[in-house]
């Protein structure tokens, strides 16, 4: 499987859709408040920071879709609805607070 396996670079990507690498920004149509979201892997998320797993659910929701579309994601209590405002590519490094370094990925 690894040897098919290829890289993928966002900022190669157009972002008029969502895809992996996508910075998006969504309006919560309950509060009308704006959130920002980068949607990157489970490794470099960091939710307090708007990065966010490609694996969460409102990651899973935003995939795919365009401006203007609506979303809902089902949480655990209820139901969130958001409009999509903005698609765009932003490096998620300039969004980190917490690099990792490569000891910190070997197996010990």
């Amino acid at each position: 499987m690894i040897q098919k396996s290829h890289i993928i670079d966002p900022s190669q990507h157009e972002h008029k859709i969502i895809s992996f690498g996508s910075s998006v920004k969504i309006l919560d149509l309950e509060n009308d408040k704006e959130e920002l979201y980068t949607l990157c892997g489970v490794t470099e998320s960091e939710p307090e920071n708007g990065l966010i797993s490609i694996h969460s659910p409102i990651a899973k929701a935003l995939l795919g879709k365009k401006v203007d579309e609506q979303i809902r994601v089902r949480l655990p209590q209820f139901f969130k609805e958001y409009e999509i405002i903005e698609i765009f590519y932003k490096n998620i490094f300039t969004l980190k607070t917490n690099i990792r370094t490569h000891r910190q990925f070997a197996i010990h």
